[in-house]
């Protein structure tokens, strides 16, 4: 019987002098991985083995040539309760998380959620808005307002489009009508001393040691993030509060653990969906191809299945379950097919016949 022999590496070329070679089956390069550095090591136990060549019984660590082998290699960690995408609010909802930033005394983030609603756009986008962005923005004067948004990362997607009228005159308002947007602490948005030239950024941040306002810097998406996770524990206590008493709550069944920063985006997305807005408008308002649209932000949520299962069925009327006595009446049979009929008809209903 001829023993089979077991390949646990790749062939060598006859006088080679690669003493080790990479774990990764595939890896077709001729590269001594005998003294890697640990950055290109893995444990035996956080490899998948059929990725790699046959690996000995006794080996405990894995070496590989360059990084992408490496992660091709390893072991995906399994998420046993993975968060999932971020929840559209419905309209009812997003008050309630705009009253809730200005319970938290935070009103620059109560602008900045309306800001990236309207523009439908993600928030590292919206928060380095600067005031030359709008245009028209004066409601006394004729021209139409319009927000030109610049490419400020790598999604965002530079383009023009119009601004909503309402938000229009409640930012010109707050920032140039004296009527700034309060909070509950009492901070406002503008702060009192903060510059509104064409280049100052409408949500400033802090210093590096979060004491002192940079007025030329913009807000971090973290601190906005932070923001909006103090109003989902805060709508989490409300909504316990009121289910104990056995009253509603407009978040009754929304996960508030996806409540983020790219709520917004899927919100403005799915409701302009909802109203039977066609994608190539929606595509164009958010900077974002129809494709990816369809198949990543229009959520089908559960409040939007009822209304379609309400406006498709609500005209249809179901029996009421008792069964109805269709002889109640009728006391002569056709001679033709045997049907009972009533006294006052001249044709049989069932075959047509003349009685």
């Amino acid at each position: 019987m001829v023993k089979q022999k077991v390949t646990r590496g790749p062939p060598r070329a006859k006088g080679s002098r690669i003493k080790l070679a990479c774990a990764y089956a595939k890896c077709k390069r001729k590269t001594d991985v005998k003294n890697v550095g640990l950055k290109l090591q893995l444990s035996c136990k956080k490899v998948l083995k059929d990725q790699c060549w046959k690996l000995s019984a006794k080996c405990k660590v894995v070496r590989f040539c360059c990084a992408a082998h490496m992660q091709r290699c390893r072991m995906k960690r399994v998420v046993s309760n993975p968060r999932g995408g971020r929840q559209p609010f419905t309209t009812e909802q997003i008050i309630h998380v705009y009253e809730g930033l200005l319970n938290v005394g935070c009103a620059w983030a109560a602008v900045l959620a309306l800001l990236q609603l309207f523009i439908g756009d993600r928030a590292d986008a919206a928060r380095q808005c600067t005031w030359a962005w709008f245009s028209g923005l004066d409601p006394s004067q004729p021209e139409s307002s319009s927000i030109s948004i610049p490419k400020v990362n790598g999604k965002t997607v530079a383009r023009t489009i119009p601004l909503y009228t309402p938000f229009r005159d409640l930012l010109w308002q707050w920032a140039f009508g004296g009527k700034p947007l309060t909070a509950s602490d009492g901070t406002t948005w503008p702060h009192p001393d903060q510059p509104k030239g064409s280049d100052d950024v409408l949500f400033p941040g802090f210093d590096a040691n979060g004491q002192k306002r940079k007025w030329n810097k913009s807000v971090s998406e973290r601190a906005y993030l932070r923001r909006l996770t103090q109003v989902a524990d805060a709508l989490c206590k409300a909504r316990a509060a009121a289910n104990s008493k056995k009253q509603p709550h407009p978040f009754n069944g929304y996960d508030l653990t996806k409540l983020g920063t790219h709520s917004f985006k899927k919100t403005a997305v799915t409701l302009m969906s909802q109203h039977g807005v066609p994608w190539s408008v929606i595509s164009a308002v958010t900077g974002t191809s129809a494709k990816m649209l369809q198949t990543t932000y229009d959520i089908p949520t559960e409040a939007r299945q009822q209304h379609a299962l309400q406006t498709t069925w609500g005209n249809v009327s179901l029996p009421n379950g008792e069964r109805q006595d269709n002889t109640k009446g009728k006391t002569r049979f056709s001679g033709c097919c045997g049907a009972p009929v009533r006294e006052n008809h001249s044709f049989c209903t069932e075959c047509g016949q003349r009685l």
